[in-house]
């Protein structure tokens, strides 16, 4: 981007935030980062997250995997062939190091896989390597998905180290809190991990083979009890809703008493 287009890109943000009574973001630290850019303005900058609805998921019937297996469940797109080499590699050396996980363990993806990332698989997979552990179906209809994660041991989250990522939280992962299941997150350090680490349930991991291979072996030696993923409902949409209300009611509020109208 030119100079010129970030200097008029920074006036615009900076008149939109000094125009409005709140600022909502969706991330915590694009509100720390914003909050250190205007703080003569920092208390307009509210953190709502994203979140999961439960109702997408109201008498889901749930598809187990086979029995005998602990199957991780990946449900969505794969694009970026770095985060996937990562983790098979991963999947890979622990199975070197560890040769009786290989009849405990099934990873599962569902969903579209782009061509790198299919030449990428297919090595992997070929004789002699991991295709007996790790599977690739392609993709499912949405209510398929929905019931597979619901029926699966634990669900996986892959993210690339890139710059930018580290305020990056994912759709899917917060879908996956819906489900109270062990969820297994390959991203590098920033708001997503933090958010998987916070979680009773959650296990995270570097974006390299080794990282992966002692998390997956943690993961399989000593599971985490069962239990809600998000206890407090902290990223229900009910509760989200509920709060984005309050923001609403407190600005129409001030600025009634600002202008003297009822």
């Amino acid at each position: 981007m030119s100079r010129p287009k970030r200097w008029l890109q920074r006036r615009m943000e900076r008149w939109i935030v000094a125009r409005a009574d709140a600022v909502t973001v969706a991330v915590d630290a694009m509100r720390e980062m914003f909050a250190a850019r205007y703080p003569e303005m920092a208390d307009k900058f509210i953190y709502i997250p994203n979140g999961y609805d439960r109702s997408d998921i109201a008498g889901l019937v749930p598809v187990h995997g086979e029995a005998g297996r602990f199957t991780i469940l990946f449900a969505g797109s794969l694009y970026r062939p770095g985060e996937l080499e990562a983790f098979l590699g991963g999947v890979e050396k622990l199975l070197e190091r560890r040769p009786d996980l290989r009849a405990r363990l099934r990873v599962q993806f569902v969903g579209r896989v782009s061509a790198d990332n299919r030449r990428l698989a297919d090595a992997y997979i070929a004789p002699g390597r991991i295709g007996d552990v790790v599977s690739f179906e392609g993709f499912v209809p949405r209510h398929v998905a929905l019931a597979r994660m619901a029926g699966a041991d634990a669900l996986l989250q892959l993210m690339t180290a890139e710059p930018g990522t580290e305020m990056f939280v994912g759709g899917k992962l917060l879908e996956y809190l819906a489900f109270d299941r062990p969820i297994l997150a390959v991203m590098p350090p920033g708001e997503g991990r933090r958010l998987v680490d916070s979680l009773p349930v959650g296990r995270s991991a570097d974006v390299e083979p080794d990282s992966v291979a002692d998390a997956l072996e943690g993961l399989l030696d000593n599971p985490p009890a069962p239990g809600p993923t998000d206890p407090a409902g902290r990223y229900d949409r009910v509760n989200l809703a509920r709060e984005l209300a309050d923001v609403l009611d407190r600005v129409v509020a001030e600025h009634a008493a600002r202008t003297g109208r009822d």
